[in-house]
């Protein structure tokens, strides 16, 4: 798992949204055992490696 500490490139942004309970609840969980700093820290580490996942699987179609 790529951990980020503070912010990448650029300025950032504030956006809203809903998730369910229980997921909101394995965030905090991640949140007290240390894994991450913040509920956002945790939603930003779980976007970017989603985010790179996908780059990395177009990549690799590319060499197909």
């Amino acid at each position: 798992m790529c951990m980020t500490s503070g912010y990448t490139n650029g300025m950032t942004k504030q956006i809203a949204i809903k998730l369910p309970d229980e997921w909101l609840g394995g965030i905090d969980r991640l949140v007290e055992d240390g894994t991450f700093d913040s509920r956002s820290q945790a939603v930003r580490s779980g976007l970017e490696a989603m985010i790179d996942a996908h780059r990395n699987a177009a990549v690799d179609q590319s060499y197909r």
